[in-house]
């Protein structure tokens, strides 16, 4: 079946991104449980939503300008690898400031953050910690660091970012 889905894609000319290897393929092949018709649904709406967003070119075409301004009100990044060779990523969700940061930074703009800040994990922090490690890396190891964090620092606006943010993959 993965054969078949790999020839669907060199056939149909979907895929050019040097990045989506076997390992990143099988991840759809998985996920539809190897029901062909359902990799191939699945991959051609993670296809379209990627042209659609802009982030085969997003590491390059888009400077996210606002980032020392707002990193004071929403502390996040990588830092280093694991012992296993992960990406190390910290969020600070305690430091979050809501109120200050929505005055900073539209939601689109943040949306465009995260798109490239995942492009840029994909594209050279697994590629950098797979080289060192000696070994495929496609995982990272997160801290939630919720030191000063209160439920009251949740509203709706805030909480449906962080849990569609979340959901990029």
């Amino acid at each position: 079946m993965f054969d078949q889905f790999k020839k669907w894609i060199e056939v149909n000319d979907v895929n050019h991104n040097p990045w989506h290897n076997d390992a990143f393929l099988l991840r759809f092949c998985r996920g539809r449980k190897f029901d062909l018709d359902a990799v191939i649904a699945m991959f051609s709406n993670y296809m379209e939503y990627r042209k659609k967003n802009g982030l085969d070119t997003i590491v390059t075409d888009y400077t996210f300008t606002k980032k020392a301004e707002c990193f004071p009100h929403y502390p996040r990044g990588y830092c280093g690898v694991d012992l296993i060779g992960r990406p190390v990523y910290i969020e600070r969700s305690g430091k979050i400031s809501p109120s200050k940061l929505w005055s900073i930074i539209e939601e689109d703009d943040m949306w465009r953050s995260f798109y490239q800040s995942y492009e840029v994990l994909n594209k050279l922090h697994y590629m950098a910690c797979s080289l060192t490690a000696g070994k495929q890396i496609q995982h990272t190891f997160s801290i939630l660091d919720l030191t000063g964090f209160s439920i009251g620092m949740m509203n709706k606006r805030i909480y449906a970012l962080l849990q569609a943010g979340s959901k990029i993959t």
